[in-house]
């Protein structure tokens, strides 16, 4: 870098670029046939919105209307999104999104600053830029787009908290955490340890009560929502029937090499009549009828403690495997996803030898990833379920390439 002014544009250059290559590939990968790829409960729930009836989708296999069962920012943005462009159409969302991604590189840019300086920052803005998973995941019709960047901003305000006991950080991690949770619920489960983070330095207890107030001023109106529609105080209605489909018997017939929503289906046809009339019972309540899935799940688990727990490690190890699953090993996912994650992976621990600044902020990143891993080993894991913190990795492949390049020129 050759000064602030050089850095600066670099840093708009490779904003620029980010939205560029997200729209380019969105509109060809996400945009084909006139509908994007993904998961089509989000579109119905996006235009039961618009047209007045709320946040619900029916269930498959006739298990009634679902008002409680995903995260609301996501449907909600792209609602927004397609109230203002009229209609179904996809290119106004490809662009939204693609603007939503490249925004979200700031994240690790923010987080190399902070590690390795003005260098970092630049190497991490190219990085994120052109990284493979997200210039295609943006746009597609998931909640990724939403979600990685608001639990990379939840994990960098509880750094920045930590760093001086600051409360109006911890509340900035708190509001920030609160939105990734409505992104995907299971979040919620990082929100300790971003708490916890938060109390680094004095006034310990002062700051996790404001991270914590945070996360209540996001949370609160959605559980109350939750209480108007389903007479259940909570923040989900999903976890029983989770935690049924990631430890049955039947779970790994098809999942991970295919899709755990096939795995599903098959289950579900494949109950006794008895259950499947029980769980039809229920249909006008999803409060009950997720309490039902939790106790076949809880005595599936007690019959089969040694075959949850092995299961449990395999959900683990499909969240952090280097190739993109489900679907079939190809030989272009093992080069460009294999490849990236293997590299960003070495970084990560190069970076924890190199970087002094950095080895203060690991352990908060490791216990937010391994409540991504809790998680998956409870209920079930992919790839895509840990890249809300490539930015992560990406900030710290960045900050180890800088300092590499930062003793170079000094040697020289």
């Amino acid at each position: 870098m050759n000064g602030p002014a050089a850095t600066r544009r670099s840093l708009v250059t490779a904003f620029v670029v980010a939205f560029a290559v997200r729209i380019a590939l969105g509109a060809v990968v996400n945009g084909h046939s006139g509908a994007q790829r993904g998961f089509s409960f989000y579109g119905t729930m996006a235009d039961n919105v618009l047209c007045g009836r709320g946040l619900v989708w029916n269930f498959y296999e006739g298990l009634g209307e679902k008002w409680a069962n995903r995260g609301p920012l996501y449907p909600l943005f792209l609602a927004g999104v397609r109230w203002v462009a009229g209609g179904e159409s996809v290119l106004p969302v490809v662009i939204a999104q693609a603007a939503v991604g490249a925004l979200a590189c700031a994240v690790p840019v923010a987080l190399a600053l902070r590690w390795g300086g003005a260098r970092a920052a630049v190497v991490a803005a190219w990085v994120a830029a052109l990284w493979p998973y997200s210039v295609v995941a943006d746009t597609g019709l998931v909640e990724h787009v939403v979600y990685a960047l608001f639990a990379g901003l939840a994990v960098l305000f509880a750094l920045r908290a930590a760093d001086g006991g600051s409360p109006v950080r911890g509340l900035a991690a708190g509001l920030f955490a609160g939105l990734a949770t409505l992104s995907r619920v299971t979040f919620a489960v990082s929100v300790p340890i971003l708490a916890l983070a938060a109390m680094r330095r004095r006034p310990r207890l002062r700051v996790a009560a404001f991270v914590c107030a945070g996360v209540a001023v996001v949370l609160l109106p959605w559980v109350a929502r939750n209480h108007a529609v389903t007479g259940a105080w909570v923040m989900g209605s999903d976890a029983g029937r989770a935690l049924w489909v990631g430890n049955s018997e039947g779970t790994f017939r098809r999942y991970p090499a295919e899709s755990i929503d096939k795995a599903e289906v098959e289950m579900l046809r494949a109950l006794p009549s008895g259950e499947m009339r029980a769980l039809k019972a229920t249909v006008g309540d999803e409060i009950a009828q997720d309490r039902l899935f939790r106790e076949m799940a809880l005595a599936t688990i007690a019959e089969r403690p040694a075959e949850t727990a092995w299961g449990g490690l395999r959900k683990a190890a499909a969240l952090w495997s280097p190739v993109l699953n489900p679907g079939p090993v190809a030989a272009w996912k093992l080069a460009v996803f294999g490849a990236s994650a293997v590299l960003l992976f070495g970084s990560v621990l190069a970076a924890a030898v190199v970087v002094p600044r950095l080895r203060a902020d690991i352990p908060v990143c490791l216990g937010v990833a391994m409540s991504f891993t809790a998680v998956s080993a409870l209920f079930w894991g992919q790839p895509r379920y840990l890249a809300p913190l490539h930015g992560v990795g990406i900030a710290m492949l960045a900050a180890f390439v800088a300092a590499r390049l930062g003793r170079r020129s000094a040697a020289a």
